[in-house]
């Protein structure tokens, strides 16, 4: 079930620059809902069932740790998202 978003961010890959702009982000944003869905909502759940299941402490809490980094890369992509969508940067431009 995790990789049900891979096959998005497989082809993003290879059309990010050799195919038009908006056929690449289409990719990037069907990839970023999979993970959202997939990743971030189905495995976050599992993380915490499996972390509550008690059968291996610390196998559970590594499995917890998981599924913090896929929140954060959620997070990352979210940002990617947001940028590509609205056209501005959300970190503050630099000035000299």
């Amino acid at each position: 079930m995790q990789e049900a978003s891979s096959i998005f961010l497989n082809i993003w890959y290879l059309t990010r620059n050799r195919a038009g702009e908006l056929i690449s982000n289409v990719f990037f944003l069907s990839f970023a809902i999979m993970f959202a869905i997939v990743r971030m909502g189905n495995g976050s759940w599992a993380a915490v069932k499996f972390f509550r299941g008690g059968t291996h402490p610390i196998l559970g809490y590594l499995v917890l740790i998981g599924a913090a980094m896929q929140q954060y890369w959620g997070y990352n992509i979210g940002v990617k998202v947001y940028t590509a969508l609205s056209g501005s940067s959300p970190k503050p431009s630099k000035k000299e």
